[in-house]
């Protein structure tokens, strides 16, 4: 990786991004070859398995114990691939009723389904959401690698955005003409490998780059077997594709555990940052689609899901931003405002979920949740007890965010006092060290004054051994120059490696 130029880096993430570009326009294809066209109003798999996918609209919305089963007749007539079907419901004219005979789990399920036209709203909100994704997965992940390609952490984001954009992408090929079949597939077996990887390499590093292969991508190579090798059977693809599922829930359940111990372990303030920046990004990538889920469920599936794609790429963005970003002190503050205004909307929402949720199917009121009255009450309730609930919001984020609470004023008011009752330079060095390693919880504190040529060590926490050799920062050295550049905050990991 060290190898790698920037170059020649950046030439071989242009290269990647024309490959992107090339699947997306084989995706869109694939996608606008549906629109105007009658189908059966769900989608089958080219191993005629129904695709676990629909819109509020879709009369397969009101019969979810057909998602995974197989239709093996279409109006008595046995049947042998996807295309078959599609080709005799797009024969008749739409709205006509089908009868299909369907098996799950050894038993015959039969339904007779009216075939709809398929419109430029389902294209966009199917394929839409398939391309958005696809498109923005990829430029993170290769803009951020293409930006530092020497480093390991940037090298579990490429693998998390060109994994993420192929099973993104391929999946507007996925239900016709399935071209792409077998690489979707493949993609899918690979997506927990590569969060796990990431898991590994962010906020902090956790192991080798080698152990970090051989743990994150040969339990998927081995899946990816089994998966490649059952997936023209139907019986057999339910299955291996619920193991795959599961497989990613434990990834993403790592990926949080990872986050939350990097922060609770991290001495580095830097790496806290990181963490927070991140958890930014979970919260809007997946608490948003849960609460649309939940409004889905409550609403009986009028609430379309495949919206929460639209949100699924911050995540990847926001750790793509820490991983890059030299200064992440100067986001601080958004990030806290962000985590409290999302954890004070969550609130809120759950509290308006849960009352309408309890009306509709606990105490039958079903015109509740659509009445102007009940939201004006809601509404005034919230304003009611808002200020009490916004307070105790605001010392939650406090302490999960500060280690140790502080008055910014009454700490500012201290040391400009301090520094103004005394012109001796050891005193002020002195107190200019306690400030920021007292208030930041700073294990090593050094300043450093500019003399004619660069910079010397001037004062040190904790202090050194007596005799021991001072360091002086020549002019030429990077880290001069950086700090030729102050006022503002200058961490250690923005700074490239350099040679004693």
């Amino acid at each position: 990786m060290k190898g790698l130029s920037t170059a020649r880096a950046r030439l071989l993430a242009a290269l990647l991004l024309v490959m992107v570009s090339v699947l997306a326009g084989f995706g869109v294809r694939a996608g606008v070859a549906w629109v105007d066209r009658p189908f059966p109003g769900f989608f089958l798999l080219a191993n005629r398995v129904v695709a676990s996918v629909s819109l509020p609209s879709w009369p397969v919305a009101e019969q979810r114990e057909l998602f995974q089963a197989t239709l093996v007749a279409v109006n008595g007539a046995p049947i042998a691939t996807a295309s078959e079907v599609y080709a005799r419901v797009g024969a008749m004219p739409a709205g006509t009723p089908v009868v299909y005979t369907f098996e799950r789990h050894g038993a015959p399920v039969v339904r007779a389904i009216e075939s709809q036209l398929f419109g430029w709203r389902d294209a966009f909100l199917i394929f839409g959401c398939y391309l958005f994704n696809g498109l923005l997965f990829a430029a993170i992940g290769i803009g951020v690698w293409a930006l530092s390609p020497g480093r390991a952490t940037t090298w579990a984001l490429l693998g998390v955005g060109l994994c993420c954009s192929t099973y993104a992408l391929t999946g507007m090929d996925l239900y016709a003409p399935h071209w792409f079949f077998r690489v979707h597939a493949l993609a899918e077996c690979f997506l927990p490998a590569v969060f796990i990887h990431l898991a590994l390499f962010f906020p902090v590093r956790r192991t080798s780059v080698r152990r970090a292969a051989a743990v994150s991508y040969l339990p998927a190579a081995a899946l990816a077997l089994v998966y490649e090798h059952r997936l023209g059977s139907p019986a057999l693809y339910p299955g291996v594709h619920a193991f795959a599922t599961l497989y990613l829930a434990g990834a993403g359940l790592f990926v949080l555990a990872a986050v939350v111990a990097g922060y609770v372990r991290a001495r580095s303030e830097l790496v806290r940052h990181r963490v927070r920046f991140a958890v930014l990004g979970l919260l809007v990538a997946f608490v948003y689609p849960l609460l649309i889920l939940t409004a889905s469920v409550i609403e009986g599936g009028r609430v379309p899901a495949n919206v929460m794609g639209f949100t699924a790429f911050l995540f990847p963005l926001s750790i793509a931003y820490a991983v890059h970003k030299r200064d992440l002190f100067e986001i601080d503050a958004l990030v806290q405002r962000g985590v409290y205004y999302a954890t004070l909307s969550g609130i809120v929402t759950a509290v308006y979920l849960g009352l309408a949720a309890v009306a509709t199917h606990v105490l039958h009121l079903s015109p509740l949740g659509h009445s102007s009255a009940f939201s004006l009450a809601f509404t005034l309730g919230v304003l009611l007890v808002l200020p009490y609930v916004r307070e105790r919001v605001q010392r939650l984020v406090d302490i999960i965010f500060g280690r140790q609470s502080y008055d910014v004023q009454e700490v500012l008011a201290a040391a400009s006092t301090a520094l103004g009752t005394t012109l001796n330079l050891d005193e002020i060095l002195r107190l200019t060290l306690r400030f920021p390693g007292d208030v930041l919880g700073l294990e090593h504190v050094t300043m450093f004054i500019r003399t004619g040529n660069g910079f010397e060590e001037a004062a040190r926490s904790p202090e050194r051994a007596p005799g021991g050799h001072l360091p002086r920062l020549v002019a030429d050295r990077s880290l001069t120059r950086r700090l030729a550049d102050l006022p503002r905050v200058l961490v250690r990991d923005s700074l490239a490696l350099q040679n004693a």
